[in-house]
């Protein structure tokens, strides 16, 4: 993800934190320790010190501070872009985190079980 580079999104990213900042009533340094970044790597985001890439943006996503209709403005610049926000997207679809968690809490390995269903469907597929 580091290597994801959204600078055409920054003055956007700007704006938004500016009115989370706004509507939460709190400082850089709050929403900073609320996202898991060091207050200096925001503030270097917030002046343009630190270029906007998709590492810094995903705790953001991670976090429900920021969602992806938010701030995506659907002009993906590389496939590693593309994909980026295809991860982004699942993760704020509660329904899937919520049946993965129960699956976990179960004791199955959600990363088996959906490889299991994709090579099924896939060997489906070929036939």
């Amino acid at each position: 993800m580091k290597n994801v580079p959204l600078h055409r999104l920054q003055p956007k990213f700007i704006r938004l934190v500016d009115v989370l900042l706004d509507r939460k009533g709190v400082y850089k340094k709050t929403l900073a320790a609320e996202v898991g970044i060091q207050p200096s790597r925001l503030s270097a985001l917030m002046t343009g010190k630190l270029t906007l890439s998709a590492i810094y943006l995903a705790p953001f996503i991670w976090g429900g501070m920021i969602t992806v209709a938010e701030i995506y403005d659907g002009k993906a610049e590389s496939d590693r872009e593309k994909r980026f926000w295809a991860q982004m997207s699942v993760v704020q679809r509660q329904d899937l985190t919520e049946l993965m968690l129960q699956c976990e809490e179960q004791g199955l390995n959600v990363h088996d079980v959906l490889l299991k269903e994709f090579l099924k469907t896939k060997a489906g597929k070929k036939s």
